[in-house]
C-alpha cells in the first residue's frame, strides 16, 4: 500500500517550536528501589490548603492550539472568592474581545489578559495561599517559560 501523507499547514498562523526538557533518574540494574526519597522521609507533610483555583481554557482549533480564552474560580472551601475570564489579546478579533468584555461585565466577572492571570492570580494569589490547582493545560507550561528561564517568584 502506498500512502502519501502531505499536510497542509496554510491555516496555521504561527507555530511555536519549544524545547522539551525531560528529567529522569534511573537506578543501576539490581539496586533496590526506595519508596520515598530521603527528603520525603525527613520532611513533615504540608497540610492541604482550603483554597482551590479551578480553571479551564479554550484554544485555537489548528495544530498550534494557541490559547484564546479561559475561565477561572478562586475558592476558599465552598465559598467563591473570585471568578473571572482571561484571554490572549493577540488571539482574539476586535469583535470577539468586545463580546468577551460585554459578557464579563454582564455577569460580574473579572476580565484579565493571560499575562495578568499568570502574574496576579497564579503567582500573587495562588502561590501565596498554597492553593490546590485543578487543571494545568499545556499552554501554561510555555507561558511560564520565557527567554529560556523559568519564571518562579518566591517571596
Amino acid at each position: 500500500m502506498n500512502v502519501n501523507l502531505k499536510t497542509d499547514f496554510s491555516c496555521v498562523e504561527q507555530i511555536d517550536r519549544l524545547p522539551i526538557a525531560v528529567r529522569a533518574f534511573a537506578l543501576p540494574p539490581g539496586e533496590p528501589i526506595e519508596e520515598r526519597s530521603a527528603r520525603q522521609r525527613r520532611s513533615k507533610p504540608v497540610a492541604p490548603s482550603e483554597w482551590t483555583l479551578i480553571f479551564d481554557t479554550e484554544t485555537t482549533v489548528d495544530a498550534a492550539q494557541r490559547l484564546k480564552i479561559g475561565s477561572y474560580q478562586l475558592r476558599k472551601a465552598d465559598e467563591l472568592d473570585e471568578a473571572g475570564l482571561f484571554h490572549d489579546p493577540t488571539a482574539l478579533s476586535a469583535g470577539e474581545l468586545d463580546l468577551l468584555k460585554r459578557y464579563a461585565s454582564a455577569n460580574g466577572l473579572m476580565l484579565r489578559t493571560v499575562t495578568e492571570f499568570i502574574d496576579e492570580i497564579l503567582y500573587d494569589r495562588a502561590y501565596d495561599l498554597r492553593v490546590r490547582i485543578r487543571e494545568a493545560p499545556a499552554w501554561m507550561l510555555s507561558e511560564l517559560r520565557r527567554d529560556g528561564e523559568w519564571l518562579i517568584r518566591r517571596r
